[in-house]
């Protein structure tokens, strides 16, 4: 009863509120002798006062030094510092030409609105708010729902490029793996046709066997580099050389071989331990020639198995 015989002031103060006898009856919902013998006990202990106008609390003292009232009333004083703290927001926002920045974050702005709501449903009681109050609130929610809408979009773009490079992994994944086993099958084919040929086209076996390792440094291309360079060794044969070779020369301490050539150049060699097969094999023979690549590697992109 206490609480509908007192208002929230437009200031945010509580102030009292007179009712005529038939309005408390009909907002307290219950039986109006009940509602009267209330009343009248109230105003016997000099609380409220009733009359032929109506009824209202006795005196504004009563509204800070009644203890039991001002329990009563703890709701409408959260709802002032409410109301007031909304006016204070609107004015910083309207300020600041309405910029989202100093709207409600949104667990903010639904206490707000739901104030707003209570305060609608009781104008009598409560302080309505301005219409700049009204738009503040308005702009808040609409700025919180298209925020929502962004995110739920950002949420879905996120999800589809998730799944799209989990795809594109997949693919790129299956893609190198298909390299992979393709320069290996082709490193391989390339050592097993260099050892074919080494008797008939042993300059020609030596290119097809660097490019193997070049392809892949697969086992097979090493043995066949091995088994080319140990017999190179072992039968005294010269490195490539595209002129007639007319006479050969060792320096003093073995470590150079010099031919002279038809064509009346020198070639100087160094007699290796061949520690770096695949070097040995590009200084001495080079890459293959593109008649070799069509002739042994047709269907293969050509590439310059000895470029540094």
């Amino acid at each position: 009863m206490f609480t509908l015989l007192t208002i929230v002031a437009p200031d945010g103060r509580l102030a009292r509120r007179h009712l005529s006898v038939g309005q408390l009856r009909a907002a307290c919902a219950t039986d109006p002798a009940e509602v009267d013998a209330v009343v009248a006990k109230f105003a016997a202990d000099r609380l409220l006062v009733a009359g032929g106008t109506g009824v209202e609390i006795a005196h504004d003292v009563l509204l800070a030094a009644w203890h039991q009232l001002a329990a009563w009333l703890e709701g409408d004083r959260l709802d002032r510092a409410l109301h007031s703290q909304l006016l204070t927001d609107t004015t910083t926002w309207l300020d600041h030409d309405k910029h989202k920045a100093y709207l409600y974050p949104a667990a903010r702005l639904a206490e707000a609105r739901a104030a707003a709501d209570r305060w609608t449903a009781d104008p009598e009681r409560y302080p309505q708010p301005t219409a700049d109050a009204a738009e503040f609130l308005l702009a808040g929610h609409r700025t919180a729902r298209r925020g929502t809408r962004i995110r739920r979009t950002l949420i879905t773009v996120l999800a589809v490029l998730t799944a799209t490079s989990i795809t594109l992994a997949a693919v790129t994944s299956q893609y190198a793996e298909r390299e992979v086993r393709a320069a290996t099958d082709a490193s391989r084919q390339h050592a097993a046709e260099s050892l074919n040929i080494s008797t008939a086209k042993p300059v020609t076996a030596r290119r097809l066997a660097a490019s193997a390792w070049h392809v892949s440094p697969t086992n097979q291309a090493r043995e066949a580099m091995a088994q080319l360079l140990n017999e190179q060794q072992r039968n005294g044969m010269l490195p490539a050389s595209p002129d007639t070779v007319a006479q050969v020369a060792f320096s003093s301490d073995g470590s150079l071989l010099a031919t002279a050539n038809d064509d009346g150049t020198v070639y100087l060699a160094k007699m290796r331990l061949f520690a770096d097969m695949f070097a040995a094999l590009c200084s001495d023979v080079g890459a293959p020639t593109s008649n070799e690549w069509k002739e042994y590697a047709s269907g293969e992109p050509m590439t310059d198995a000895c470029a540094s």
